[in-house]
C-alpha cells in the first residue's frame, strides 16, 4: 500500500486503527500525537527525496498519522539539516539525509548552523546510493576517459551541473578533477531535477546527479550516462562502468542515506522508528523499489548509522582539504 503514496507530498491517514506508544518523557502522551514532518534537504527527484518518501509512507501506514515530506533545498542539503537541528526533539520532526551532507558541511561552511555528531539522533541507515556522471548527447564523449581528454584540451570550457554546492555530485567531480588533472566549470543548481533539466536543455554539457534522477533519462537515451560513482555497476544501467573501471582504480564515492531526528529525542521513540524502518527494508517491495533507482538496501541500528557518519566525516574532511575543494 505504501508504494502508492510515494507521489504525494502529504500523505493522508490510512484506514485502520494504527498504533502509538507512550513517549519516553513520562508525560503520558502517546507518540505520534500529531502530524510528522519529514525534511528533505533537496528538491524532489533525488535519492534523499525517494528514501524520505518510502519511509514517510511506511510511518503513515503504521502510525495512522499524516507524514508531510517537506523539501527544503539549499547549501548542499545543509539548510534542511539546520532546520532539523533546531526542531523540538519529540519525534515529530525527522529528516532524510545523506551522509555526504553531514560529512562535508563542517569543512565547507565555517558558520555551519549545526554539529553533525552532537545535534542529531541517528535513527537508521536506509540505503547506499551512487551518482552518475552524464552528458548531453551532443558532447563528443562516450566515457569518463573521453570526457577527461576533452576537458584537458579545453580547460574550464565544459560546464557541469550538480544538485548544489557541496552536494555529492559537486564533491565527486571536484575530487576527480584533482586526481585526473583536468578542469571543468561548476554550475550549481537547487536540486537534482533542475540539474538534469539543465543538461537536457543544453545549458550545461555535463551533469553529476543521483541515480534515481538520472536512470530513466539514461534508459531512454535522452542523456549519455558515462560513469557510476560507486564500487559496482547499477542494475538498471548494467553497461555503464564504475569510476574504478574508468581509469581511477580504487576510487568510489557513495552516499549513505538515512533518517535523523533532533538530538534529545527520547530513546524509546528512536528505537520504535528504527524498528519500523528496518521492517520496511525487509519487504520485497522496498528492496525492488530502491533497486530500480540504483539504491542498495543498507539497514542499520542507530549506533551503526552514527558510526558510519563519523567515519565519513573523517574521510571527507581529509579529501576536501587535500583536493582543496571549496563551497565557492
Amino acid at each position: 500500500m505504501w508504494m502508492r503514496l510515494l507521489g504525494t507530498a502529504v500523505m493522508a491517514s490510512v484506514a485502520g486503527p494504527g498504533f502509538a506508544v507512550a513517549a519516553a518523557s513520562g508525560s503520558g502522551q502517546e507518540y505520534p500525537g500529531r502530524v510528522i514532518r519529514l525534511i528533505v534537504g533537496f528538491t524532489a527527484g533525488g535519492n534523499d527525496d525517494y528514501v524520505g518518501r518510502i519511509v514517510a509512507a511506511r510511518l503513515n501506514e503504521r502510525f495512522g498519522q499524516p507524514v508531510i515530506v517537506d523539501n527544503r533545498p539549499g547549501a548542499g542539503g545543509n539548510t534542511g539539516a539546520e532546520i532539523l537541528a533546531r526542531a523540538a526533539p519529540d519525534g515529530h520532526t525527522l529528516s532524510s539525509v545523506g551522509s555526504i551532507t553531514l560529512a562535508s558541511g563542517p569543512s565547507l561552511y565555517p558558520k555551519l548552523g549545526y554539529e553533525p555528531m552532537k545535534d542529531f539522533a541517528f535513527i537508521a541507515r536506509v540505503a547506499i546510493g551512487s551518482n552518475v556522471v552524464f552528458a548531453h548527447p551532443s558532447v563528443p564523449a562516450q566515457s569518463l576517459q573521453e570526457l577527461v581528454k576533452l576537458a584537458r584540451a579545453q580547460p574550464k570550457d565544459i560546464r557541469y551541473g550538480t544538485p548544489g554546492v557541496a552536494s555529492l555530485g559537486h564533491l565527486t567531480m571536484e575530487f576527480l578533477q584533482s586526481l585526473g588533472k583536468f578542469e571543468l566549470a561548476h554550475v550549481p543548481y537547487k536540486g537534482p531535477a533542475p540539474a538534469v533539466t539543465a543538461v537536457l536543455g543544453g545549458e550545461v554539457q555535463v551533469g553529476v546527479g543521483a541515480s534515481s534522477a538520472v536512470i530513466p533519462l539514461a534508459q531512454s537515451k535522452r542523456i549519455n550516462a558515462l560513469v557510476v560513482t560507486g564500487a559496482k555497476r547499477l542494475g538498471p544501467l548494467p553497461t555503464v562502468p564504475t569510476i574504478g573501471e574508468s581509469g581511477f582504480p580504487g576510487v568510489e564515492v557513495t552516499n549513505n542515506h538515512g533518517i535523523l531526528a533532533p538530538a534529545g529525542t527520547p530513546q524509546r521513540i528512536v528505537r520504535l522508528l528504527s524498528e519500523e524502518i528496518n521492517a520496511l527494508l525487509r519487504t520485497e517491495e522496498a528492496r525492488s523499489g530502491l533497486a530500480s533507482r540504483g539504491l542498495d538496501v543498507a539497514a542499520s541500528t542507530p549506533e551503526q548509522f552514527r558510526s558510519i557518519v563519523a567515519a565519513e566525516l573523517v574521510r571527507w574532511t581529509r579529501v576536501i582539504k587535500e583536493a582543496r575543494i571549496t563551497a565557492n
